[in-house]
């Protein structure tokens, strides 16, 4: 039963994220600003490349916006670049810490892209100790 703690810790975490701050994950309001606008609408149709695209320009312009910043690294990780990704999740972390991104969000999504780029035991040692934390 190897499974079971696998499935406990992926449902545990999945409720977790249920809580997490919908402003600053989840689609909202649309955005006043029509580049923030355009990068919102290619990330909730999954249309990674234009979202990667876009969301690194918004980085730059608002480098301390930690919703850009998870959102890039999301974009990232669709794409395939794993490894940017993963810095990118940390960098929402740093930004987002005591301000409303909590920090199983970007475990979880870690998580999710060291499973994507084929370290699973990695992956699941990162929700062992969010699930733990």
């Amino acid at each position: 039963m190897r499974l079971a703690p696998r499935m406990f810790l992926s449902c545990v975490l999945a409720a977790l994220l249920g809580m997490v701050s919908p402003g600053l994950i989840a689609q909202g309001t649309p955005p006043a600003d029509s580049a923030e606008a355009s990068a919102d609408a290619a990330y909730t149709s999954h249309d990674w490349v234009r979202a990667e695209e876009l969301y690194s320009a918004l980085v730059k312009t608002s480098p301390d916006s930690a919703r850009f910043w998870f959102r890039l690294g999301t974009a990232q990780r669709g794409n395939g670049h794993c490894d940017a990704a993963l810095a990118s999740f940390e960098k929402a972390r740093v930004l987002g810490a005591n301000k409303g991104l909590p920090g199983f969000a970007v475990d979880y999504e870690v998580a999710s892209t060291q499973a994507a780029a084929g370290d699973r035991k990695k992956a699941l040692e990162k929700l062992k100790v969010s699930a733990d934390a």
